[in-house]
Formats: structure tokens, sequence, C-alpha cells
């Protein structure tokens, strides 16, 4: 069990000090709310993605 705690850590300590790259997802809510908060948060991080990407698949 310590080596996942220690794992966890780590990975807490990434999305704090990357916040633009990684968000934490509270998984001890309602698999409902978990659903919705990953979504919302993959869609949030695709459309922030997407202007960029458009314009270096433009031709020209």
């Amino acid at each position: 069990l310590d080596i996942h705690q220690r794992r966890r850590e780590a990975f807490l300590a990434i999305a704090a000090a990357e916040p633009e790259r990684c968000i934490v997802v509270d998984a001890s809510a309602d698999p409902d709310t978990v659903e919705n908060v990953v979504t919302a948060a993959v869609f949030a991080a695709l459309e922030t993605m997407t202007p960029a990407h458009r314009k270096q698949a433009s031709p020209g």
C-alpha cells in the first residue's frame, strides 16, 4: 500500500506543478458526477487545442 500512496503523492505533485496540463478528479463522488467532471475536462482541453490544430492543418 505504501507504493500506491507514494505514487499518488507523486502524481498530485505533478498536477500541482502543471495545472494547465493536469486535472485531479475526486473519484469518491458518485459515478455520474465523476463522468461529468472528466467529460467536461476533456472537452475543455480539446477546445483549447482545436484552434491551434486548425491553423497548423490549414493549407497556406
